[in-house]
């Protein structure tokens, strides 16, 4: 700790990301002198899924570290609702600024989809759903491969690819085996042309059990494909059930599986559901507002520290 204050010593904010980087940063600014301290909530360190004394035990380190804390940032207005709720700093503490993107860097080009599709094998015939996240417990990768062997069973078209890794790997691995699955679940690995992924999906599944707001969701809307996701977090913000994507219970995969089936027998129901994604997808979650709203930000706070 000593060392991580002497390195922050002399600056005059500190912005955190993350649980454990959030609270080791906020103490350590406090610890240098430094003028204002601003933290980012990618979804809370405490959940759901949690047993109740860790959970417990996250909240109380959250309030503590809210206390050292000039603004908690939110992604989500569904993550600063559940902050005020559990006592975690005050009203005037919280701004929702949304993590941006860039949407024009998901609009693929003419003749990527063929591209992509064929490089991975997959034929005009197939609809193929992605998903894009690590392979760790909160993005349930076991549920999305459930899912799967339940909705191919309904549809041989079905294909899925996963990008990403992590510690459940292993696992994920023996479960598409399991289900009789190899060649139709597959998983990627790290890949840096999410892009040209998107653009060969025809569905994006996000299975997690709780999240703040996942930018890879953001990307799929701005890829315009239709997203089901599970009702977790801010995700409703972005995905309105039955209109621009699907939401289903935290996992439950039969409804992931039914919604999967239903977006698969129905082209023109995956084009609505895009059109109308891409239409909410407004400027409050472009990466250009984000900038400007977090120097507006900081210049407000820094005005203020100086002042006192």
């Amino acid at each position: 700790m000593a060392q991580l204050a002497s390195a922050l010593a002399g600056a005059d904010l500190v912005h955190t990301h993350s649980s454990k980087a959030g609270v080791l940063g906020r103490l350590a600014a406090r610890w240098a002198g430094v003028r204002a301290v601003v933290h980012t909530v990618h979804g809370w360190s405490f959940n759901d899924v949690q047993p109740r004394a860790i959970r417990r035990a996250y909240v109380e380190i959250e309030r503590a570290a809210a206390r050292i804390t000039d603004r908690l940032v939110c992604v989500a207005e569904a993550d600063r609702s559940r902050g005020l709720a559990e006592g975690i700093g005050h009203e005037g503490q919280y701004v929702v600024l949304r993590s941006g993107i860039e949407p024009s860097a998901y609009v693929a080009e003419p003749g990527t989809r063929e591209r992509v599709r064929a490089a991975l094998g997959f034929g005009d015939a197939d609809i193929v759903v992605g998903t894009i996240g690590n392979l760790k417990p909160q993005k349930a990768p076991l549920d999305l491969v459930e899912a799967a062997r339940r909705a191919f069973e309904k549809d041989p078209r079905l294909r899925f690819i996963v990008a990403g890794d992590g510690p459940l790997r292993g696992e994920s691995e023996r479960a598409i085996e399991s289900a009789g699955l190899a060649g139709v679940v597959r998983l990627l690995g790290w890949r840096e042309d999410i892009a040209d992924l998107l653009a060969a999906m025809d569905v994006f599944l996000l299975t997690s059990r709780f999240e703040g707001l996942p930018r890879a969701a953001l990307q799929a809307i701005a890829a315009s494909v239709p997203v089901i996701a599970t009702d977790t977090g801010g995700i409703s913000e972005i995905v309105h059930d039955g209109e621009s994507g699907y939401l289903v219970p935290v996992a439950n995969v039969s409804a992931a599986a039914e919604r999967l089936v239903a977006l698969a027998g129905d082209s023109a129901l995956r084009s609505r559901m895009a059109v109308a994604a891409g239409a909410r997808l407004g400027a409050e979650f472009d990466i250009g507002t984000l900038v400007a709203d977090l120097e507006r930000l900081y210049d407000g706070l820094l005005g203020r520290a100086a002042a006192r």
